[in-house]
């Protein structure tokens, strides 16, 4: 990267893919929060660098961006809904997958499951890129995977 500061190409090299590959559960919008979380780091390097953990930094910095984006996307759905320009339809219950079931998921359980296994960060790194303490992480874990083996195991069976 011509004309970055010292340090933010590394952390950019570092971070950019495994945080993204964390995100991509949620689909439309993930690669987007990791590229303004990145714009948002360089353009406040000076502070960021001087951080104990600057990708702690920019991995707080993108789960709030994703979940403020859905936030909005999904007011915006529910708007379109209720002036009946939109229709919703049930999921097929028959037809889920993990991907399907993922996405069943709560913001939160998604963004820790994304996190840890789809960026194979430890609970710490989870927990701060979430703004909870790891107790709160390892629970979103928890009922998550909960959630999905019920769900996995009622398509296998269903």
């Amino acid at each position: 990267m011509r004309g970055a500061p010292d340090g933010f190409e590394a952390l950019f090299r570092g971070e950019y893919a495994r945080l993204s590959r964390g995100l991509a559960s949620f689909g439309d919008g993930a690669e987007e929060a990791v590229q303004e979380a990145f714009v948002k780091a360089l353009v406040r390097w000076s502070h960021v660098s001087g951080l104990d953990d600057p990708a702690a930094w920019v991995r707080l910095v993108a789960v709030r961006q994703l979940l403020n984006d859905r936030r909005t996307r999904s007011r915006e759905t529910a708007a379109t809904a209720r002036l009946g320009r939109a229709t919703v339809e049930p999921a097929d219950a028959a037809r889920l997958d993990v991907s399907d079931a993922v996405r069943g998921l709560s913001p939160q359980q998604r963004v820790a499951v994304g996190l840890r296994y789809g960026g194979g960060y430890p609970i710490g790194a989870v927990a701060t890129a979430m703004g909870i303490s790891e107790g709160a992480a390892k629970a979103h874990l928890h009922v998550a995977r909960e959630r999905l083996r019920v769900a996995l195991t009622e398509d296998r069976n269903g």
